[in-house]
Order: structure tokens, then sequence, then C-alpha cells
């Protein structure tokens, strides 16, 4: 701190002296002294006050100064943890960007792979499966609705002679029952999505839960065909996965056309699973155990399949016994109540304008 001014004090001279005397009154000097002492002592705490701001100036300044040094280095320590932040940011969207484009090199060298496999097995399949399936075995019926025999004769004339008439071509299977195959016709229209959704079951269910799913409507299949069903969705996958997952990425999964020289997850399945439970296995194929499928029994599904691959000696209008049904699987659960009313009466749908208790029944269903 800067120290006070000394007070000022009078010094006497001759000349100050010859002045006083001079002076007109002693009044008027006492005056110019009292004057002159007044403004000596404003001026000392002028220059005091002048002082003290000052140095309350440069406090300030300091402060301020030191505020802005504290300042500045939390900026430059909030800068560098955003730069931090920003390059861990970038390697992390590079590395994610690095194992997609892996991922889809992994996926697309599966899909080629099982597609090449496939073109090289699918000519063989479609040859045994299809050559000459006209003149061979086929399932039959002798239409007495839900009490019908259901057999396999050597070719549709037996059967036609035995006075049956064809239901499938090839022999009756698990799927060649009254009841599974009304499903095989109810679900032409969405049988393919609820399939696939039922497969996704088994990334954490196993094959149990897949078959569980199929025996549930909106499909509900029954007993064995539903075991059948599940074995050609695991064959399926263990065949065709690259080729489905492709597909997922192209957003065709729910391309269900099969057309001349395309590969897709059903011409994979037909390729593998149809006659064996993967080629190779020994073990009994798709079309085998599940007898009925909806190439077989001449019905066009949501799979749409060459005209050469449907039997076209089947003889029986499959509206006829079960009805139009179904577009959605919500139709599929308004016409179950029909479907077991039928069942329970012996009768087909056919049957249903000539009884009037069956119609007045399902017009409050």
């Amino acid at each position: 701190m800067m120290s006070l001014s000394p007070p000022l004090t009078r010094t006497w001279t001759a000349d100050t002296i010859e002045t006083w005397c001079s002076s007109e009154s002693l009044e008027d000097v006492e005056l110019d002294l009292e004057s002159a002492d007044e403004t000596a002592t404003n001026n000392v705490y002028a220059n005091n006050t002048n002082n003290t701001c000052n140095l309350k100036d440069t406090d300030e300044l300091a402060s301020s100064h030191i505020n802005k040094k504290e300042n500045d280095g939390r900026s430059k320590q909030a800068d560098r943890h955003l730069c931090t932040l920003t390059s861990a940011l970038k390697v992390l969207v590079a590395a994610l960007f690095t194992l997609g484009l892996l991922f889809l090199l992994v996926v697309h060298i599966g899909a080629r792979h099982q597609a090449d496999r496939t073109f090289r097995l699918l000519g063989p399949a479609q040859q045994l499966l299809y050559s000459g399936f006209l003149e061979g075995e086929v399932c039959a019926f002798d239409d007495r609705g839900p009490r019908s025999n259901i057999m396999t004769f050597a070719n549709k004339d037996a059967a036609h002679a035995a006075d049956f008439k064809v239901l499938h071509c090839g022999a009756c299977g698990a799927c060649s029952t009254w009841e599974n195959l009304r499903i095989e016709w109810a679900t032409r229209n969405y049988l393919a999505a609820e399939s696939a959704r039922c497969a996704k079951k088994s990334l954490n269910g196993g094959e149990g839960a897949v078959t569980s799913c199929l025996e549930q409507p909106p499909v509900a299949f029954q007993g064995e065909c539903a075991r059948c069903w599940t074995r050609a969705i695991d064959c399926t996958k263990r065949n065709c996965a690259f080729i489905f997952l492709q597909s997922q990425l192209l957003d065709t999964a729910g391309n269900y056309h099969v057309a001349e020289g395309s590969v897709t997850s059903a011409v994979c399945e037909e390729a593998h699973c149809e006659l064996e439970d993967g080629p190779g296995s020994g073990r009994m194929g798709f079309a085998e155990c599940s007898g009925a499928t909806r190439r077989r029994m001449d019905i066009v599904s949501s799979i749409e399949r060459p005209e050469w691959q449907q039997c076209s000696i089947v003889d029986v209008d499959y509206a006829e016994l079960f009805g139009e049904c179904c577009n959605s699987p919500r139709d599929f659960h308004d016409m179950e109540p029909q479907w077991q009313m039928l069942d329970d009466m012996g009768l087909v749908w056919r049957d249903m304008s000539s009884h009037s208790h069956f119609v007045n029944h399902s017009a409050h269903i």
C-alpha cells in the first residue's frame, strides 16, 4: 500500500512577515491561511482516494487475469476431452464399418457357395421328384368326408378302379390325413411366411419350439406332419442359411417366386431336402415324410412353381371340400369353428348349403 502524503506546513520568511504586516487586515490573512490549508487537505484526500482506486483497479485486473487463465485452462481441457471422444467415435465407426463389410463379404461368399451347390443338386433332384410322377403312385380317398378312407395306390387307374379319387401325386404320408390336407389347402396363401416365423423359434428353443409353433393356429399341423415340416426347416437352415441371409439383406426374403435359373431359399430346400434330409444323409426327405405337398395336391400357393411341377391328375376340388378360406391367419381363426362343426356332422363344405341347421348355426359364428 502507498503511504499518505505528509501535511503541508507554512514556512515564515522575512518576505512573508512583511507581506503579513502590510496586509490591510489580519482577518484577511487568516482567511487566506484557512483557504490554503483546506485546499491542501483536499488535495491530500484526493490523492489518497485516487491511490486507493488505482489499487482496487489493479486488484480487479489481477483477479480478472487469473480468472481468464483458469477459464482458458478449463476450455483447453474440455477441447482435449472432445478431441479424445471424437477420435474414439471415429475408431468405433471405422471398426463397425469394417465388421459390416466383413459380414457382407462372408454372407456373399457363403450364399455363392450354397447357390453353386444348389445348381449342381437341383437337376438330379427334380428329375427324381417329377419325372413320371403323373404315372406313379397316388394317394386317394373314397370321398366320404372326414370319415374317408385314405390310402396309396400304384397309380391313378388303380385308384379309379377301386372307386377312389386322387388327392395328390405320390404315396400317402404323415400330412395326408383329412385334417392336415385341410391345413395344406387353407394356409396356401401364408404358410411360407408362417413357417419362416416358426423357423426363428429354433434360435432359442430348438426343434421342439419349431414343432410347437407349427402345431398352433394359424398353421395347426397335427402329429407327425408337424415334425416332417420341422425336419425340413432344420435341413433348410443347415444348407441354405446364407441364401436366406442374403435375401434378407436384399429385401427379397418375401419373394417366393421360383423362376427358372434363380436360386431362392425355396429352390435350395427343393435341391437339398425334398429327397433326403440333406444330400447323402440316407434319411427320409420331406416329400416322402409328408406325402402331401401343395405341388403334389395341385394347389397354387404363395410359392409359385412351374406348371410341370404341379400334379395335374388330382380329382378333387379342395374348395368344395374345405371352402375358399383363407387369405390370412385371421380368416383361419374365423373358420376353425365351422370346420369343427362340419367334421362333427361328417360333412364337407359343399354339403353345407343343403343342411339348414349348419347354415343357421354358422350365421351366428
